[in-house]
């Protein structure tokens, strides 16, 4: 189709034809209000109304027009950008069909307000999945925004520790509003540790829309000192055994790293030797929502004697070993 103005519709080919099989077209020219408040008084007895409406016919040429069934079809012109606008709507032309009257039609920039407003209330709710807020160790707000786009809507918030979600949120309604609302919902019973993924989803009589997924982490719980060289301990004695267990002089102390981590400063000596070095604790996620620890130790050890009694240190040997009980 051209970008000069042009008419469109499924209507009969002559007064009287056959309905094509084809989408019809052709050229026209709107013509000024003048013209369409004479014409219309002369071959309609009818009242024009330029606020709202407009005409057109195939001038000079009388070649083409509307006929029955193209009423709602489209009046289209080239638009400043290059594309193509609809700046009418057939709306009545003679019974006959003549191609030497005009065609009249509705103009669509006055309804254009009115026809945006239906459009977006045939369409299904509008909806953004934004940041989870007040996350807990096992909570979280879930959050998003939803625009109802002129039809009452529910929504809800699918979650779980995949895409495949798995759980689904209570549900929440709106109003029949055109405009971005914030809703969110708070769930419970959430593992500390844990990554979970989330989408907002809503629903209208128009559809239903998902909202992109987002995740967010629980905190594991916070580390106490106590905990933490307790689990210094244990690291020595599983690592050492029973040089460890079976020395003496042991000494431990320990420095917060974050909320889960402590890095604890140790030194024992058993039989003939001296032990000092460091040992790194945390706390991890476990399987099922479990919160565990790990470690990380490097140690050193050296004949007491030899190294801190002979006034040759750089001659003692100095034995090491590092790794995770």
């Amino acid at each position: 189709m051209p970008g000069a103005p042009a008419i469109a519709g499924w209507g009969l080919t002559s007064a009287g034809g056959s309905t094509p099989d084809q989408l019809q077209w052709a050229i026209t020219v709107v013509q000024s209000s003048t013209y369409c408040t004479q014409q219309a008084n002369d071959d309609f007895r009818a009242v024009f109304d330029s606020f709202d409406q407009t005409c057109a016919i195939d001038a000079p040429t009388d070649a083409a027009g509307t006929c029955e069934g193209d009423s709602g079809g489209p009046l289209v012109a080239a638009s400043p950008d290059g594309g193509i606008v609809q700046i009418g709507i057939t709306s009545w032309a003679q019974a006959s069909c003549s191609t030497t009257v005009p065609d009249y039609f509705t103009r669509t920039d006055v309804l254009s307000a009115w026809i945006t407003r239906w459009i977006a209330a045939m369409a299904p709710p509008t909806v953004t999945t934004t940041p989870a807020s007040d996350v807990g160790q096992t909570s979280g707000q879930l959050n998003g925004q939803l625009n109802p786009n002129g039809s009452a809507s529910t929504y809800y918030f699918q979650w779980g520790t995949s895409t495949a979600y798995g759980n689904t949120s209570g549900s929440g309604s709106t109003n029949n509003g055109v405009g971005v609302l914030p809703v969110g919902v708070t769930v419970t019973g959430l593992s500390p540790g844990t990554t979970y993924h989330y989408q907002l989803v809503a629903s209208s009589f128009n559809g239903t829309t998902y909202g992109a997924d987002r995740t967010f982490t629980t905190p594991l719980p916070r580390m106490q000192p106590a905990k933490a060289r307790s689990y210094a301990r244990q690291t020595l004695a599983g690592a050492f055994g029973r040089r460890f267990k079976r020395g003496h002089q042991y000494t431990a102390s320990c420095h917060r790293l974050g909320p889960i981590r402590f890095r604890c400063n140790v030194a024992w000596s058993y039989g003939a030797n001296y032990y000092s070095g460091r040992v790194t604790v945390y706390y991890v996620s476990g399987l099922r929502g479990t919160v565990e620890w790990s470690d990380a130790y490097a140690i050193s050890w050296v004949n007491d004697r030899c190294y801190f009694y002979s006034g040759h240190p750089q001659r003692c040997p100095v034995h090491s070993a590092r790794g995770s009980w």
